[in-house]
């Protein structure tokens, strides 16, 4: 009940403050809260998005070298070839975006 309550009340404020939170585009990057109205686009740009993988990145994540992507398996469909933009790579199941993603999450996850 609580973050029922929480998130209604968030939603009450960003429509008071004139946002459409549908609209609302957040940084991929694990734990980031950046964000930017679609409608009138990031201020000062320098957003990365790399479209294959639906992942947004804010300029400060932007430059970290991170970055997930993957490549198929043609002797393999059931898996994917994950890679990161640092050059890390890994074999994952199921063979969809989201388990790369998942597995980027971790790999972020362990440089810290």
């Amino acid at each position: 009940w609580f973050f029922a309550a929480q998130a209604t009340a968030d939603l009450t404020r960003l429509r008071s403050a004139g946002v459409d939170p549908r609209l609302l585009r957040w940084c991929s990057w694990p734990g980031c809260l950046a964000s930017f109205d679609a409608s009138t686009g990031p201020e000062g740009g320098g957003w990365k998005q790399y479209r294959h993988m639906a992942v947004l990145l804010c300029p400060d994540h932007m430059s970290t070298g991170h970055w997930p992507s993957y490549d198929m398996d043609r002797g393999d469909l059931s898996k994917l070839l994950a890679r990161c933009g640092c050059g890390e790579t890994a074999e994952v199941r199921p063979s969809n975006w989201e388990a790369v993603f998942a597995w980027w999450e971790q790999h972020l996850g362990s440089e810290g």
